[in-house]
């Protein structure tokens, strides 16, 4: 982790030393990592400590495809017939117009100039993007039986008169992300927590958490976005039968609360959620 946080400040810091010029921190020569998915990684940008299975070429040759002599993460050297490969997303944009940007004062190093901006403003939100974020999500649960709503007492008989299979709840949760090369960097994995705020009976907040594993998905140039995430989860307030008493049976009991108790019970959770 504390490699891809020094990696997305490092890219950060680069791309804010760029002159009215256009050059980038790199150029056609230089050695980058080009991974499975055909995408170009520099040295100092998001995903180049991070790409475990590359080839290493120069980055024209990246680009370009075709027959290359590469060098695979194991050192060995072969020639490979790739395809054109490209550059991280955010930085293609920055990287054409800088091609057409050679006596630093045309129409084109205007655009380059914008196009860099463009960049690490993109480079912001992706920090954003696999940054500990927070978001609100709507939860469905299932915790292997039926809950109980509502019980009555009619004639000395027991008759629970509401139960339901799956609970919903809104719930507060906070993640943190990871892109995948092969992926993009509009889509990222990861570890999450989730708590609930409230549910359709208006239980105690908080009576309900859980951890799991989350996708989400961005705008590209937007640090929100939409998530979807699985969890095994916790309800510290499940109203179960209490022992001895059943459904459509007789009782001595003669008050309603006594009918029933508050247990801990585990299920899986399914959260939708949108991150800010």
């Amino acid at each position: 982790m504390r490699i891809a946080i020094s990696s997305s400040i490092l890219v950060v810091a680069l791309l804010f030393s760029l002159d009215a010029s256009a050059e980038l921190p790199f150029n056609e020569s230089t050695v980058v990592k080009r991974s499975t998915s055909g995408i170009c990684h520099p040295p100092g940008t998001r995903n180049y400590n991070q790409t475990k299975t590359f080839h290493q070429l120069e980055l024209k040759d990246c680009l370009a495809g075709g027959s290359q002599s590469v060098t695979n993460q194991d050192g060995a050297t072969s020639t490979e017939t790739l395809e054109p490969g490209r550059l991280p997303v955010y930085l293609q944009t920055a990287w054409l117009a800088s091609q057409n940007c050679k006596d630093g004062a045309s129409a084109a190093c205007s655009q380059a100039a914008v196009a860099e901006d463009k960049a690490r403003e993109e480079a912001k939100q992706l920090d954003r993007f696999v940054g500990f974020r927070f978001g609100i999500g709507l939860s469905a649960m299932n915790f292997g039986q039926q809950s109980i709503d509502s019980v009555d007492l009619v004639d000395g008989q027991v008759f629970v008169r509401e139960r339901r299979d799956i609970e919903t709840a809104i719930m507060f949760e906070s993640h943190k992300f990871f892109t995948i090369s092969r992926f993009g960097e509009n889509f990222g994995i990861g570890p999450f927590v989730a708590a609930s705020l409230s549910d359709e009976e208006g239980a105690n907040p908080l009576s309900k958490f859980g951890a799991g594993l989350m996708m989400g998905w961005r705008k590209p140039q937007s640090q929100y976005s939409w998530n979807v995430g699985l969890a095994w989860v916790v309800d510290t307030d499940s109203v179960e039968l209490r022992p001895g008493v059943q459904d459509g049976q007789p009782t001595e009991v003669t008050d309603t609360n006594n009918l029933t108790r508050t247990t801990d019970r585990e299920g899986v959770m399914l959260i939708f959620s949108a991150a800010w």
